[in-house]
Formats: structure tokens, C-alpha cells, sequence
């Protein structure tokens, strides 16, 4: 979770809730990480162990101590916790390219995307206790110190670009914050700086492992887990977890609307359910681009002419509540209204825009 820290600014007023999507948020992996307590087999830990983790450690883009608290975490996950890597090893796939590639761009390690593992379990619509939310558990203060708005319209914290980008640039932040002490970085990341400068002060170093003591549970966990899930997923068969297929990254076009589009038109239009076309633009707190804007909304992958064909049909003014009806041959107008429910006058101006 990316702890508030410092100060999150103004909140701008709600708009009336209307029209505002139904959306089903799931818990995040931090609700159960806060109070999880590892049993007597999970931390039954060799020095063999340390050492293949010494050995495992060479394969990771960026440096950190090895801490038998690791190793407890991988049991874990061999154990109680699989079902929760193994969603999560198969989901990271869709988003698992992008990230790679934003965190590459900001100049963070790249094996730190499976910070996300930990954070969401790679859903988009994760929300913790703390009212964190999407991918990488922006706090709304936090998310709006970099650059993420939150609007009635949109909740970027739950966009998997812009939030990717933002949470790079925190976590870039945090490491040069702590001399480019990673394991410092990703605690600080789900605590804020603010408890994690506190712990070394008590600790009298800048060392995770000494600060360990005087930070809270959640972030002691959090850590050693990151650790553990980034060697797990770096070499998953080696720990246990075979045939796990990672899903296909989303393919999407972008297509740039001048003013507020409804999801319902861009589904039609593309031959899509609402559905998908929402998890494409996961940002989007109604099934309507935002009112008197310009925005980039993502379309199926291929469909951009399509829909850009279709826009010019239809004013502007009309596309927040347009759809694209089908019309049999010969069919009369009134037929289709009594069918599809829409009003024989919204079915006469709908045809006089397609002719035009």
C-alpha cells in the first residue's frame, strides 16, 4: 500500500453520483499480509537454504541482503499461500510488459514490478482497508502527489498506465531518498517516509534488517515478501509452480474523443462487450468518457479506424448516450423502437447522423 505522506493538497467537490458505474472492488493481498502469522513448518529454514537463496539472489537486477525471513515467506507461498502466486503469476500477464517497460524508462530495477503481486495480486480494482485502490494501492493523497487525478469522472490510481508510471517515479524517489537502498525504498513505499525515517533514527543505521524492529507488522512482512515473490517468479519452476501460464498482455488502440463518448457506443461499434471495453479503461469511474475534455480512451486492439469512422457520424453532443443499433432489411423504424426500447424521435435523429 503507498502510505500518505506529506500533504495531499486540496480534495476537489464530488460531482452528484449519477450515471456513476456499479463496480465490484476486490480486497487486496495487504488486508490478509497486516495480520498474517507464519506457523512452525513456514519457518523452518536450513542454512542450505540461505545459501541456494545467496546463489538465487545473482539472477536479481537490483542489490539486497538475504534474510532467513525470505526464504519463510517462499515456504509460504509453497504452502498456504499458492493459490494467491499462482493467480498472481498468471494475471501479471497482462500487464506484466508495460510495467516492465515504464519501470525501465524511470530507471527502476525491473525484477520491483512484482511489487505489484504483493500490493494487488495484478487487479486493476484492488482495494485495501486504507482505501488504497488499483494496481500499485495509491492512497488518494499520495496518488494526487504524483500526478494521478481523481475526479468524478476518472480515478487514475486505478489506470494501469498512468498509476504504473507514478508508481515508478515514487519508488525512484524513495531509493534515491535512501541512497539507493531498495529494500529502505519498497518498506518506506508501503509505510511513507515518515515511519521509515523514524525507524532509522531508533536503529541508528540505514539498514532494513536493523530498522526492522521499529516499523510496523504489515511493512516487516511486506518486504520479505516482495523478495520472496520476485524469486519465485523469477524461476517458478524451481519453487514448485509448473505449467503456470502467464496471461496475454491487453492489445488496445488509443483513440483520442473530443468530448464525453459513452463505453456502450465504443462496445457496439467494435463489436465488444461493455465489459471488456471497461477493463480497458479501468480509470473511468462511469461507462462515459469525461464531460467537456478531450480524452484517450483505449478501444480493442484494431478497431481505431472503426471507431474514429463511426464518431464523425454521430455530433459530438450526442456521443455520451449514443449506440450503434442494428436494422434489419426493410425493417421500419418504429419495429426497431418497439424492440429496442429507444424512442422512435432518438431512432430518426440516429438515422438522419448516418445518412449525413
Amino acid at each position: 500500500m503507498v502510505a500518505q505522506n506529506g500533504n495531499s493538497g486540496t480534495p476537489q467537490q464530488p460531482e452528484p453520483q449519477i450515471g456513476f458505474r456499479d463496480q465490484s472492488l476486490s480486497r487486496t493481498p495487504l488486508d490478509e499480509l497486516s495480520k498474517l502469522v507464519l506457523n512452525s513448518e513456514e519457518t523452518n529454514v536450513s542454512p542450505d537454504d540461505v545459501l541456494a537463496l545467496e546463489q538465487a539472489k545473482q539472477n536479481i537486477n537490483f542489490p539486497f541482503t538475504i534474510n532467513p525471513l525470505i526464504q519463510q515467506y517462499i515456504n509460504y507461498y509453497q504452502g498456504r499461500g499458492r493459490s494467491t502466486m499462482e493467480s498472481g503469476l498468471r494475471r501479471s500477464g497482462q500487464y506484466m510488459k508495460l510495467a516492465r517497460q515504464i519501470f525501465k524508462e524511470e530507471g527502476v530495477p525491473v525484477d520491483i514490478t512484482w511489487l505489484a503481486q504483493v500490493e494487488s495480486a495484478w487487479k486493476v480494482k484492488a482495494v485495501s482497508w486504507a482505501s488504497a485502490s488499483g494496481l500499485w494501492q495509491f492512497v488518494p493523497g499520495t496518488g494526487r502527489r504524483f500526478g494521478l487525478r481523481q475526479t468524478a469522472w476518472i480515478d487514475e490510481r486505478n489506470s494501469f498506465e498512468q498509476a504504473t508510471r507514478a508508481s515508478a517515479k515514487y519508488l525512484k524517489f524513495l531509493a534515491n531518498r535512501y541512497n539507493g537502498n531498495w529494500e529502505l525504498a519498497m518498506g518506506a513505499y508501503n509505510t511513507g517516509e515518515g515511519n521509515i525515517d523514524r525507524g532509522i533514527s531508533r536503529a541508528g543505521t540505514a539498514n532494513f534488517w536493523l530498522v526492522y524492529p521499529y516499523i510496523a507488522q504489515e511493512t516487516r512482512n511486506y518486504v520479505p515478501n516482495i523478495l520472496a515473490t520476485i524469486l519465485i517468479a523469477k524461476n517458478p519452476e524451481k519453487y514448485g509452480f509448473k505449467g503456470i501460464r502467464p496471461e496475454s498482455p491487453m492489445a488496445y488502440d488509443v483513440v483520442r474523443v473530443q468530448n464525453a463518448t459513452s463505453l456502450q457506443l465504443v462496445a457496439e461499434a467494435t463489436d465488444s462487450s461493455l465489459d471488456y471495453v471497461r477493463s480497458l479503461n479501468p480509470e473511468l469511474r462511469r461507462d462515459v468518457t469525461p464531460r467537456g475534455e478531450a480524452y484517450n480512451v483505449r478501444v480493442p486492439g484494431g478497431k481505431a479506424q472503426t471507431v474514429y469512422a463511426l464518431l464523425k457520424r454521430i455530433p459530438a453532443e450526442n456521443r455520451d448516450s449514443a449506440r450503434v443499433i442494428s436494422v434489419a432489411p426493410g425493417e421500419d423504424l418504429q419495429n426497431v423502437a418497439n424492440r429496442t426500447g429507444v424512442s422512435l424521435a432518438q431512432l430518426q435523429a440516429m438515422n438522419s447522423w448516418c445518412r449525413s
